[in-house]
């Protein structure tokens, strides 16, 4: 087993960006990439599982933030017709 292998959704991307920040002085702007690649992440954990709180993870933001900050950085939002799909 690897050092980011879990059973939670995105942990791995999480421990990426809490290395990357170590590494580089807790500077946010040079792990940039780390921290979208968990938006990503993310943003497909909601898609696959909507929003009910028997689907979670410690390592995501909560479905309102993740849909500002994907704003923010420029990323491509959540799929609503998706998300809706899945949370009814």
């Amino acid at each position: 087993m690897g050092k980011y292998d879990d059973e939670e959704p995105c942990k791995r991307e999480a421990c990426i960006i809490q290395d990357c920040l170590n590494a580089n002085g807790y500077k946010e702007a040079k792990c940039a990439k780390a921290i979208d690649n968990l938006y990503i992440c993310c943003k497909k954990f909601y898609e696959n599982n909507g929003t009910r709180t028997d689907q979670t993870t410690t390592c995501c933001p909560k479905f309102s933030l993740l849909e500002k900050k994907l704003k923010e950085r420029g990323i491509e939002p959540l799929d609503p017709s998706i998300v809706k799909t899945r949370h009814e």
